[in-house]
């Protein structure tokens, strides 16, 4: 069953006149009424209408598909009231004086936004799904022994039913014309006994052949499915203004959760090929890089082993497909501060709700290519500048 796409852009909108009261020194508030509409829920969500692929009845498989799905709410316009202090309580003025803008009309429409998705979790999630390939051939291995097996064990047993015969016609040469003159019933009992000696070896011949045919028509028997998933959470810190002044404003902080999985389908070509790289008897670069004296030191914070490793992971197979899927999820939060006071202002109070956002966003993309891991990337990196310092003088102090 399909579900219909969704494309939703508009806003909800609600009715909220906006309250602005005044209270003069010495005097009473009073509330005059501006009326307008106001966006206390934004909503955008957008994915396109699915699409059910069914599975080949040959084969089984069921070919992926790209799909993408996102959407993020906020409320660009928090019920909130903010007042500001025009003559502070004191003396001759016992109340003080203010000007409270409520209903929050007074915000700008700025929110978050979904955010970007990093670039090199790809790279990182493909080259954990490669190392997995790498080291799988010995059991997709088992398929090809098994088909060898049933190859020898056809020739063997052909071989050994003409060897049969031709023994039986040398030292039987007035029987064997019986048999070839179709004259059965006159048959001696050593050319029964002869035949009937063969009959289980080609009842299991036949069974063998069966197996391997079903192996070769079924595209399981070889195919190899491997996955690596790679995340990340990302903080990004930013301010809402209001109209009224820019010195009052809402200091948000989007937090996100990022996550990405690779997911490969290869079919075993070679698993001589494909057993060799497992060795990492095919990989020179890897090999150089295992002899570096403490170069696991090194991997640790930078993974140049793992990326070695991955170059030569599908050695022995064929691609035959993938997907990547990206995820994001998060949203935000927000405390009202202030950087300062508008002229004629000397305090400004903050009362009701705050600004907020909640979203995700995922796209699954169908490889029809086989990818790679990419360059290796710092581990964590707090500070690029500082860890690449630090890597240079790591790297150097190993070095002869």
């Amino acid at each position: 069953m399909t579900t219909p796409a969704i494309n939703v852009t508009n806003l909800t909108l609600e009715s909220q006149p906006n309250h602005q009261t005044n209270k003069p020194c010495g005097g009473s508030a009073s509330t005059t009424t501006q009326p307008g509409t106001a966006i206390n829920l934004r909503r955008s969500e957008s994915r396109p209408a699915s699409i059910n692929h069914p599975k080949d009845r040959g084969t089984g498989w069921r070919d992926p598909t790209a799909w993408n799905h996102s959407k993020i709410v906020d409320n660009p316009n928090p019920k909130c009231s903010v007042k500001c202090w025009t003559t502070l309580p004191s003396g001759g003025c016992a109340g003080g004086s203010y000007v409270s803008y409520d209903n929050g009309m007074q915000w700008t429409l700025t929110g978050t936004a979904l955010p970007a998705f990093p670039s090199y979790l790809e790279g990182r999630a493909v080259s954990r799904a490669l190392l997995k390939l790498k080291h799988s051939s010995v059991n997709l291995a088992v398929a090809f022994a098994e088909r060898r097996q049933t190859m020898e064990m056809f020739s063997g047993t052909v071989r050994g039913i003409a060897n049969s015969v031709k023994s039986y016609k040398r030292a039987h040469p007035r029987e064997w014309g019986n048999v070839v003159r179709g004259n059965w019933k006159n048959s001696p009992n050593s050319w029964l006994a002869l035949q009937y000696g063969w009959k289980p070896l080609i009842s299991d011949l036949q069974g063998a052949c069966e197996t391997m045919s079903n192996h070769q028509n079924s595209l399981s028997s070889y195919l190899a499915k491997v996955s690596g998933v790679s995340g990340e959470d990302t903080t990004l810190k930013w301010n809402k203004t209001m109209n009224l002044s820019t010195l009052y404003r809402f200091a948000v902080t989007d937090r996100w959760k990022h996550r990405c999985r690779a997911v490969l389908y290869y079919r075993l070509r070679d698993p001589r090929l494909a057993t060799f790289a497992s060795l990492g008897l095919t990989n020179p670069f890897e090999l150089a890089w295992e002899k570096l004296k403490y170069s696991f030191v090194i991997d640790w914070f930078l993974p140049v082993g793992n990326w070695l490793s991955a170059l030569d992971a599908d050695f022995g197979w064929d691609f035959y497909s993938g997907t990547l899927t990206k995820f994001s999820r998060g949203g935000s939060d927000s405390n009202f501060v202030t950087t300062g006071f508008a002229p004629g202002h000397f305090k400004v109070d903050f009362s009701g709700s705050y600004y907020k956002s909640e979203g995700f966003s995922m796209t699954r993309t169908v490889y029809s290519n086989p990818p790679w891991g990419g360059i290796p990337r710092f581990k964590n990196p707090l500070s690029s500048q500082h860890i690449a310092n630090a890597m240079s003088l790591l790297v150097q102090a190993f070095r002869r």
